[in-house]
């Protein structure tokens, strides 16, 4: 009897720490992202933006609110244990849009249509992230005076 109660207590310690995985990041890591028409990186400052037939590059320093706000919503969500590719696309449904997410030397890229899924937590959770780096990317002065990519999905 005391083997059983000694084997489960094994067994629930262990399921504990497996389902509290978190991944401590640098304190200063890079990141960034692409979408079909932006993307930044983090490591070189440089924001681009393509265009049909030519791609401005503007370089954008955050501050340190900036990037702790952006570091942060990569940890919350835990970001570095998600698969390398998160596929919520609908079949038969188009288009099919093409994000990726960075940090340090792990990155995700996310398969999704207009819509959420019903049932795609970890899209959701790059979503989140998503939202919050571009919130702070785009609204940079620098960025809101270049005119909008002319490139879309059909």
């Amino acid at each position: 009897m005391i083997n059983s109660k000694f084997f489960l207590a094994i067994c629930c310690s262990l399921f504990l720490v497996s389902c509290n995985r978190k991944v401590k990041l640098n304190p200063n890591p890079s990141f960034g992202y692409e979408s079909l028409t932006d993307s930044y990186n983090s490591k070189t400052n440089i924001f681009e933006r393509r265009y049909s037939d030519d791609t401005i590059k503007i370089k954008i320093i955050l501050t340190e609110n900036e990037r702790e706000k952006i570091v942060k919503a990569f940890s919350e969500n835990q970001f570095q244990n998600f698969p390398h590719e998160i596929d919520c696309s609908k079949w038969g449904t188009n288009p099919k849009i093409y994000d990726e997410l960075f940090i340090e030397d792990f990155s995700v890229k996310y398969i999704h249509n207009r819509d959420d899924g019903w049932f795609c937590s970890n899209g959701k959770r790059f979503n989140e992230i998503n939202t919050i780096i571009q919130d702070v990317i785009l609204n940079k002065s620098e960025i809101k005076k270049i005119e909008s990519s002319d490139i879309a999905y059909e």
